[in-house]
């Protein structure tokens, strides 16, 4: 283009040269008042007696229109009186450039936002296992009861008789457990009861049970009651059974008048069942004394110091040597999958339920903390207590 066209000359030629070639369908005029052409532009640069510029006509028509659009333009060949000549350099999608920012932009905010969000599902994954997490056995009062971590601060609590009690109650999600450890209550515990608004007694389904049920309620509070199953201890029970008996316990009142009732009752058959459990509580510990020789003493008091207080267990064959070691409340389930038992050595109760697997597995001797009531004494086996191994 040559001599010096002014900006408006331009535009001028656009609109006059373009006009009427396809009709309506390129009428500038009409289309910028549609708003399907914006305004045209125009960059004029002067180097060398020329002028080159720069015309940008953005547009909102499909892609058809838009080209036979530059099309049209390019035709236009002069600019007043100035000869010039007009060429397409490119035609740029502006609506794709904005889908790519777009979408650019999506990107960083669903980056964003799931940082956030696993972020929040890595705290609420975290609390989670906080709950679920098994907290450990904390010792009570000057007589050192064990007890779970909430026992003080909760507004209730749960008595039990013993240590692997309280750890059966801290699987099931109760923290507030504290052991009586016997049939006389500690004071501490004594007057921790009275301190909560509702106190339940978890015993086990024995006369020990009730026995430490109606020293409890003598010297402190007891608001409910609940026992397990007829011969099974509480550390016996699943997880599940443990929040099913709880969700079931019943007014002390309530038990108390019921098990006065049944104690009245002139039944044999309950007495013929109470005889033999009295006879082999009695009798089983002076068996043992008898049996076990000073060799195998020597033998288990290793294992028996290591198991003290920490409630777990160790399963011995017959070369002395440890065929596996596992928490007391998954004794039971572990030795159904054993062969080879000859000596068991646990910090928990021997109950009758565990002396009867253990008769089947062909064990030699059971050492437990303490011996629970038992209905009747497989032969062929013979049972200790840790105090006996370790004296």
């Amino acid at each position: 283009m040559t001599r010096f066209p002014l900006r408006s000359d331009i535009i001028g030629a656009i609109f006059g040269q373009t006009e009427g070639l396809f009709g309506n369908t390129l009428d500038l005029r009409e289309l910028q008042k549609s708003g399907r052409l914006g305004r045209i532009d125009v960059e004029l640069n002067v180097k060398e007696n020329k002028t080159f510029g720069t015309i940008s006509v953005p547009t909102g028509l499909d892609q058809a229109t838009s080209a036979l659009l530059a099309a049209a333009i390019e035709t236009i060949d002069r600019v007043g009186p100035y000869n010039c000549k007009v060429q397409l350099e490119s035609i740029d999608d502006i609506r794709e450039k904005r889908r790519k920012l777009i979408v650019d932009r999506a990107k960083q905010i669903l980056q964003r936002w799931s940082a956030d969000r696993r972020t929040d599902s890595a705290e609420a994954l975290k609390a989670i296992t906080q709950v679920a997490k098994v907290p450990e056995i904390v010792s009570f009062g000057p007589d050192n009861v064990p007890a779970g971590p909430e026992a003080v601060s909760s507004r209730e609590l749960i008595v039990v008789e013993g240590r692997a009690d309280v750890a059966n109650l801290l699987k099931a999600g109760y923290r507030n457990g504290v052991a009586v450890e016997g049939v006389t209550v500690p004071k501490s515990v004594v007057d921790l009861t009275w301190k909560k608004d509702k106190v339940t007694a978890l015993i086990d389904g024995d006369r020990v049970g009730d026995m430490i049920l109606r020293e409890l309620a003598r010297v402190g509070k007891v608001d409910f009651v609940a026992k397990a199953p007829k011969g099974r201890e509480v550390e016996e029970l699943s997880p599940s059974e443990l929040i099913d008996l709880l969700d079931r316990r019943q007014p002390l009142a309530d038990y108390l008048a019921r098990l006065e009732k049944v104690s009245k009752e002139p039944a044999e058959e309950h007495l013929e069942e109470r005889a033999p459990k009295v006879e082999v509580r009695e009798r089983a510990p002076r068996e043992v004394r008898e049996k076990f020789s000073a060799e195998i003493k020597e033998k288990l008091k290793p294992y028996a110091e290591s198991v003290q207080n920490r409630l777990t267990s160790f399963i011995i064959g017959s070369d002395g040597k440890v065929l596996a070691e596992v928490p007391v409340i998954e004794l039971v389930e572990k030795l159904k999958d054993m062969d080879g038992v000859h000596f068991i050595v646990m910090d928990g109760i021997v109950t009758q339920r565990l002396l009867d697997i253990a008769q089947s597995k062909q064990a030699s001797m059971i050492v437990g903390e303490r011996i629970g009531e038992l209905e009747r004494r497989p032969p062929g086996i013979s049972i200790a207590t840790l105090k006996e191994i370790l004296s």
